[in-house]
C-alpha cells in the first residue's frame, strides 16, 4: 500500500499508472513540480553536463544540490559500506551501448584499456546468446554520446576508487521493451555479467 510520496515504492506505481516515461523522483520542489532525475543527482561534477537546474524540467534536472533525493543519498550510503567494493554495474535504457567513466570527460582513467578489454569479452558474451544486436563500445559516454555529468558510475569510480565500473545501455528502439521478450534480455544481461566476471579475473581484478 502507498502510503505518501515519501514511500519509495510510490515512484513505481506513478511510472505505470499515470506516467510510463516517468524518469524522475517524487520529491516535491517549491515550484509545485514533482522530482528530480537520479541519475544527475550524484555528488560527483554535479549538474556540469547534460542537466539543468530547471526543477519543473520533464528528465535532466539535477536536483536542488548533489543528493538532494532520498534515493540517491539511500544509496550512495550503502554503497559506501561495502568492503572492497570491486565491480558497480548500472543499467539503463536504450541505446545497446557499454559505457565506461568518466562520462563528462574525454581524458581516461588509468586502467582504461583493462576496461575496455573486459567490457568488450563481456559483450562477446551477450551477443552469443541472440547474435541479433552488438552492443556498442566500450567507451566513455562523453565520446560515443555527449558529456553527463552526476551519474552513479563517476561518483562510485572517483569517491570510491571502484577499478571495474560499468554503465550497460540495454538494447531497444523504445523505453518500451516488449514483456515477451524481457527472459531474452535477462539471459543477455546474464551472460554479460559471466563474461564481465571472466576476462576481469583472468586479468586478477577477482
Amino acid at each position: 500500500m502507498i502510503r505518501s510520496r515519501n514511500d519509495f515504492s510510490w515512484t513505481a506505481y506513478y511510472d505505470i499508472d499515470h506516467d510510463r516515461l516517468w524518469r524522475k523522483t517524487l520529491s516535491r520542489s517549491n515550484y509545485r513540480c514533482f522530482g528530480a532525475d537520479p541519475n544527475r543527482n550524484w555528488n560527483y561534477n554535479w549538474g556540469k553536463h547534460s542537466s539543468t537546474h530547471n526543477p519543473c524540467d520533464y528528465q535532466t534536472y539535477a536536483g536542488s544540490r548533489p543528493f538532494s533525493e532520498i534515493e540517491t543519498r539511500t544509496l550512495s550510503s550503502y554503497i559506501q559500506n561495502i568492503d572492497n567494493l570491486l565491480v558497480y554495474v548500472s543499467l539503463h535504457s536504450y541505446a545497446a551501448m557499454l559505457l565506461i567513466p568518466f562520462s563528462d570527460s574525454t581524458q581516461h582513467v588509468d586502467n582504461y584499456k583493462d576496461l575496455v578489454r573486459v567490457g568488450r569479452r563481456s559483450i562477446d558474451y551477450g551477443y552469443e546468446v541472440n547474435r541479433a544486436e552488438k552492443y556498442q563500445g566500450p567507451g566513455t559516454a562523453a565520446d560515443m554520446l555527449y558529456k553527463a555529468s552526476g551519474g552513479s558510475t563517476d561518483w562510485v569510480r572517483h569517491t570510491l576508487n571502484t577499478p571495474l565500473v560499468y554503465t550497460y545501455e540495454l538494447r531497444g528502439n523504445s523505453f518500451h521493451w516488449p514483456p515477451s521478450r524481457i527472459q531474452e534480455q535477462g539471459n543477455e544481461v546474464t551472460q554479460m555479467m559471466l563474461g564481465l566476471a571472466s576476462e576481469a579475473s583472468i586479468l586478477g581484478y577477482l
